[in-house]
């Protein structure tokens, strides 16, 4: 059961830290959208973003998820490395408190 909560935690908190490094990729590509580059892509091609001058001074803003392939596996191998950390880290404290315990 404690594996299954692992596994959990690991792709909850994959996601989050997804999520929040294709929202950083993507305001990066929109501050660095110029004049001379209406068009960028953003976290390895996987966001497609467009900017286009309005005649009154505005602007337009279009944006897509052209290939979510990049997004899939970057939470897969968060996913990984995550549960390989957390398992490291109970069974490393566990050692520690075995030897914390032979030690008294």
């Amino acid at each position: 059961m404690k594996w299954f909560t692992y596994s959990i935690y690991s792709l909850a908190t994959a996601a989050v830290v997804t999520v929040l490094v294709v929202a950083g990729s993507t305001i990066y590509t929109l501050f660095s959208l110029g004049e001379n580059s209406p068009m960028g892509e953003a976290f390895f091609g996987a966001m497609l973003l467009e900017s286009i001058a309005l005649p009154g001074g505005g602007v337009s803003m279009r944006m897509s998820m052209v290939n979510p392939v990049p997004v899939v596996v970057t939470l897969i191998l968060l996913t990984f490395v995550i549960f390989a950390v957390i398992v490291a880290y109970n069974r490393l404290s566990a050692y520690r408190a075995q030897l914390i315990a032979e030690k008294s």
